[in-house]
């Protein structure tokens, strides 16, 4: 495929390496989960020079029963891309995910604060043990946080004694790590900025997730640097990582907007020291049924347009088609990280 000109353009304007870069693997639709497409996601990633592997995974889907860990079938995946692949991996537990608890049934309502949340969690980190190695660069403890406490701002201050006990816990076990709680950069803009603050003051780096979607409407991608330069003066001088960063193909947007918005922001990033890491969201598109479970999932139901606004946008996100073809977007980023 043929890269037009603001491609080539960026390509040869690449400035010394900075940030570390992934893609999270998601592999294309075959109709069933096959072991082969999600291998081949992990070489494909690596073949181009993203040879980051992030995973914050669900507490609830590791631990679906008291006690009784799950730790091959959701870690499976991310151990094999570190041991047989080389790739690095990044990894946390989503304690909070977006809009809801991301927990066991029965801790759903305990109060964080409460000895037996702690407990519960020091068994699922000695549980990780098992796949994740101990030189772990980075570990979170909750994923886009501040879109929860919005509504629930008397659960912060608990959240973040939790927090405290939590992060000693896990730096006992993952010396190496970077401890942190994942943001949005969105919430910056919506009024969550004070929430945002006190994450990253607890945080030993500040871990955003960047989509320049605002209320479900995609924004212009010449603003992508803009946005980056703000997202890291809100980093209290700390280091950045970019646990997730996508644009969307559909939901008003383009393929081709989508392929600008990646010639723009590899390079912009890449001109930002402070950011060490960027995670590409994601490889191959998202099944509309898996689509569909999600916006159930963030409590949309069937609620119209704004339910096929966020449809679309996380059925899109991939830079690659639901059947393995290449958007424009793959060509850009390939090419892109593969000449660093």
């Amino acid at each position: 495929m043929k890269l037009p000109a603001f491609c080539l353009a960026l390509l040869f304007a690449l400035p010394a390496q900075a940030a570390d870069w992934g893609i999270l693997p998601f592999p294309k639709e075959s109709g069933i989960f096959r072991v082969e497409d999600y291998v081949d996601a992990l070489k494909m990633v690596k073949g181009i020079n993203a040879p980051i592997q992030v995973s914050v995974n669900a507490w609830s889907e590791m631990e679906p029963r008291t006690g009784r860990f799950e730790i091959e079938k959701h870690l499976g995946g991310l151990a094999y891309g570190h041991s047989d692949l080389g790739l690095t991996p990044y990894f946390g537990i989503s304690v909070i995910n977006t809009t809801r608890r991301d927990m066991p049934a029965e801790l759903m309502q305990t109060a964080w604060d409460d000895p037996v949340m702690l407990q519960r969690f020091e068994a699922l980190l000695d549980a990780t043990l098992e796949k994740i190695p101990t030189t772990l660069p980075t570990f979170i403890i909750g994923n886009e946080v501040d879109v929860y406490f919005e509504s629930r701002p008397d659960e912060i201050a608990p959240y973040l004694a939790f927090y405290a006990k939590a992060s000693a816990a896990a730096r006992l076990r993952f010396p190496q790590a970077k401890i942190g709680i994942a943001v949005t950069y969105e919430g910056l803009i919506k009024g969550r900025s004070e929430i945002i603050k006190q994450m990253v003051a607890a945080s030993d780096a500040a871990f955003f997730t960047y989509y320049p979607i605002f209320d479900m409407t995609a924004q212009p991608v010449a603003n992508v640097p803009a946005h980056l330069a703000h997202l890291v003066a809100s980093a209290q001088g700390k280091d950045v990582y970019l646990q997730e960063i996508g644009y969307p193909s559909a939901m008003g947007a383009s393929e081709t907007q989508q392929a600008e918005f990646f010639a723009i922001a590899i390079p912009a990033v890449e001109a930002l020291p402070q950011i060490k890491l960027a995670s590409i969201f994601l490889l191959h598109d998202l099944d509309p049924k898996l689509c569909r479970s999600l916006t159930g999932y963030y409590g949309l139901g069937n609620a119209g347009a704004l339910t096929q606004a966020l449809s679309d946008f996380l059925c899109s996100l991939g830079v690659r088609r639901l059947d393995g073809t290449p958007k424009p977007a793959w060509d850009v980023v390939a090419r892109l990280l593969s000449a660093r």
